[in-house]
């Protein structure tokens, strides 16, 4: 009974809040029209870059779904970031907030793989610099280590979205909307992915993963004590 008290205090906070937002500004045009990725079209985007050797990207969804992170922060991270209990420290660019990532097992899995990836191809700092690297010509001859830019990897999303035909837009956003959808919809925790994505408010934190104010209303027509 205390459990459900407290869902339905979160629930009413919510849409209290969604009721305060409706009189203000509408979110950044940057993402509010890029959504998470569904589970199956997610597991199918992964098959087609895995098939066509694109194992920079493949890295970079299932680490960047994991890790709930902006691309400005995810593209950034290097080898030396991970600390020998498999943690990252850094401060986001965007709110220059301090935050530390704990990996789990599946990321450390996949960041061996891409070590063991750029060994095959004989890139000189292969276990160091920049975790999701550029991998184009130009970039290998010289010896330079550079990140993948983010247009070049929502060139290769938005080849997925066509090929998969899905029919909302995904994009470098979507990394992270995913995550908070998917830990919401299974903890229904709105404080924890608020945390996690280090917003300041529930409100910006409902919006960022999809939950408006009909599927708010919906929860409470079918919660019933």
């Amino acid at each position: 009974m205390k459990a459900k008290f407290m869902l339905l205090t979160i629930l009413f906070l919510a849409i209290s809040v969604f009721g305060y937002a409706n009189t203000q500004s509408k979110p950044s045009k940057n993402y509010s029209d890029i959504l998470k990725m569904e589970l199956q079209p997610l597991e199918q985007a992964n098959s087609i870059f895995s098939k066509k050797e694109k194992y920079v990207i493949l890295g970079l969804i299932n680490i960047g779904v994991n890790v709930a992170l902006r691309y400005s922060d995810l593209s950034e991270l290097k080898f030396e970031d991970i600390t020998y209990e498999n943690t990252i420290k850094l401060f986001e660019e965007k709110t220059n907030k301090k935050k530390e990532v704990k990996l789990n097992k599946f990321c450390v899995e996949e960041i061996k793989k891409l070590k063991e990836y750029y060994h095959n191809l004989k890139i000189k700092n292969w276990n160091k610099g920049y975790i999701f690297k550029s991998l184009s010509r130009n970039i290998l001859s010289k010896n330079i280590d550079r990140n993948l830019t983010i247009q070049s990897f929502n060139r290769y999303l938005k080849e997925a979205q066509r090929e998969l035909k899905i029919s909302y837009n995904i994009g470098s956003h979507s990394l992270r909307k995913t995550w908070g959808k998917f830990y919401y919809e299974k903890y229904k925790d709105i404080a924890t992915v608020m945390k996690i994505l280090n917003h300041s408010s529930i409100e910006s934190t409902l919006r960022y993963i999809g939950i408006d104010r009909k599927r708010l209303h919906k929860i409470y027509e079918d919660f019933i004590i």
